[in-house]
């Protein structure tokens, strides 16, 4: 299966979090890991 995934943004803070380089670089490793995930049987 094809996947296409966007990232950027207000998509880069949970809700409630202040806008920050940190939160950004934590919440996108972890998106990182899903999509690896994701990878490994989709077309990403």
């Amino acid at each position: 299966m094809k996947i296409v995934v966007a990232l950027g943004g207000n998509a880069l803070l949970k809700r409630g979090q202040v806008l920050s380089a940190q939160n950004q670089l934590e919440n996108i490793r972890c998106a990182a890991v899903q999509l690896a995930r994701l990878a490994q049987e989709h077309k990403l």
